[in-house]
């Protein structure tokens, strides 16, 4: 098994889906560019086939003329699949689908892009992994769960790297009983990240070894990223749900809160200020006369 690197850094979310916007913009304009070229060269040999069973006929009267040849089919352009790629996200956006419904898209196409037999998104939950999506045979069913060492995408999603295995029999990285019991032959596993992290694979399995090419694993990679989108965007939907629920539940609140705050608007609480009764008054010291015991005056001493 050979291992490739995406990139020597984990880039963030937000610059994987620049560049593979950017890529994928400019995968179809070529692709356009190049449908143009076809098509004037086909028109272009379809003139000299007709010019040369005219040429036939007027050098050999008596020859019976034979039908012009069918022009040669050239090798399928990978701008093919690259417009297929921008489909998908176009339709993904278009139709504003949920997480579910997008990964499952992904699945499929990729699946049909890559000419696997089957198809799985896999996605990381704590310590184990989450089959959200699968597409085509050989695929566990949609919601299964077990640990992350267990999965075939798991050497993948350790290392942040591209996992291609053109033959499980040789390969000792891979639960290679777990393939025979499927049987997957041959595989390809791409990274899926978010948020810095790696946050799942896009699996991709053969009946046959050595059966993809250098464009499946290109195509597996692009596909990758789709799901990348379709994470980001699925976190920003549950933020503004959590934010919109909050401020519900604040709203809620203050208006249970509202005919209470009117009570203590309109009938202010007022405090009965009570008046301390006065001293009574200080009685001043009698004194008497030692001899005659008259009582003494403040002012008299005897």
């Amino acid at each position: 098994m050979e291992t490739l690197t995406v990139s020597e850094e984990k880039e963030k979310p937000a610059s994987d889906e620049q560049a593979l916007a950017k890529l994928l913009e400019a995968a179809f304009v070529l692709q356009e560019h190049n449908r143009e070229l076809k098509e004037l060269d086909l028109r272009l040999q379809l003139k000299r086939d007709l010019v040369e069973a005219q040429e036939r006929i007027s050098s050999a009267p008596a020859e019976v003329p034979r039908a012009p040849s069918p022009v040669p089919t050239t090798p399928q352009d990978y701008t093919l699949t690259l417009g297929k790629i921008v489909d998908t996200q176009h339709h993904i956006h278009l139709r504003k689908l949920g997480l579910n419904d997008a990964i499952s898209l992904v699945a499929e196409r990729v699946v049909e892009m890559g000419g696997a037999s089957g198809g799985a998104v896999v996605i990381v939950n704590g310590q184990n992994v989450r089959y959200a999506a699968t597409a085509g045979l050989k695929t566990l069913p949609v919601g299964t769960i077990m640990p992350t060492a267990k999965a075939l995408s798991s050497v993948c999603i350790k290392t942040a790297q591209l996992l291609r295995c053109g033959d499980i029999a040789s390969d000792n990285q891979v639960d290679t009983g777990e393939c025979r019991r499927r049987g997957i032959q041959s595989l390809i596993a791409a990274p899926v990240f978010h948020e810095g992290e790696v946050a799942g694979a896009l699996e991709l399995y053969y009946s046959a070894p050595h059966a993809f090419t250098d464009q499946d694993i290109h195509t597996c990679q692009l596909m990758a990223g789709l799901v990348t989108e379709a994470l980001v965007r699925d976190g920003e939907l549950t933020w503004k749900k959590s934010l919109a629920d909050e401020r519900a539940a604040l709203l809620n609140a203050l208006e249970k809160l509202q005919p209470n705050l009117a009570a203590l608007v309109e009938k202010p609480a007022s405090k009965k200020i009570e008046h301390a009764a006065p001293a009574p008054p200080r009685k001043s010291a009698i004194y008497s006369c030692r001899k005659c015991g008259h009582p003494l005056l403040e002012v008299e001493q005897f």
